[in-house]
């Protein structure tokens, strides 16, 4: 691990059960390195794993914090890295950006089936968790991808737009016709109330 300091060292496992290296970095501006002691003669030829220690103690494995880069991943925390970059613990970060294709826009396409939403109350009852997503336990043994899984929340949010949309438009249709009918029910009423008039009056003159 590399503290730009005059001493500065890089701890060098060459390979698993390989000895440990040590080189002195003597002029980091210029990029010339010093070697200084290793027990490994071909550190270049040893399966393409190094791991890069900035704690060790009596030229043993034991290290606290390290950097592994094996066959061109990267892990941090990790001995054994099984992706470009592993960590075993936590990240910070200001903005984390995910390259991602096919975003589902196509669910706003014309002749985009939704299903209904009494299908989805069925599968939900059954399967315990939504349509494409991954059930808890799947979460818990594999992890959660972050760029499949923007895209699948983005295609539930616009797939529950959509219900919204046509709930609404519902709703606008059974509104107009409650005020159809609430017209019709007082044209009906002013009707009755004439007959009731005419009535009253007929009764009048016939005595």
């Amino acid at each position: 691990m590399l503290n730009f300091g005059g001493e500065s060292q890089i701890w060098v496992k060459a390979a698993i059960g390989a000895d440990v290296g040590v080189f002195k970095v003597s002029n980091f501006l210029t990029g010339s390195l010093e070697l200084g002691s290793v027990s490994d003669d071909n550190l270049n030829d040893n399966g393409g794993i190094v791991t890069i220690y900035n704690t060790i103690r009596d030229n043993s494995h034991t290290y606290i914090g390290n950097l592994n880069v094996i066959d061109g991943n990267v892990g941090i925390g990790t001995d054994l890295p099984s992706e470009k970059l592993s960590v075993n613990g936590k990240i910070r970060a200001r903005e984390i950006k995910v390259e991602a294709t096919n975003w589902p826009d196509y669910v706003f396409e014309e002749g985009y089936k939704v299903g209904t939403l009494q299908e989805l109350e069925s599968y939900i009852k059954a399967n315990k968790h939504l349509p494409e997503m991954s059930s808890a336990r799947e979460i818990e043994t594999n992890g959660v991808a972050l760029g499949e899984m923007n895209k699948l929340l983005l295609k539930k949010i616009e797939e529950l737009t959509l219900h919204l949309i046509e709930e609404h438009n519902r709703a606008v249709v059974r509104d107009k016709e409650m005020d159809e009918l609430k017209t019709l029910l007082k044209q009906q009423q002013k009707h009755l109330n004439e007959i009731e008039l005419k009535l009253k009056k007929d009764e009048k003159q016939n005595r």
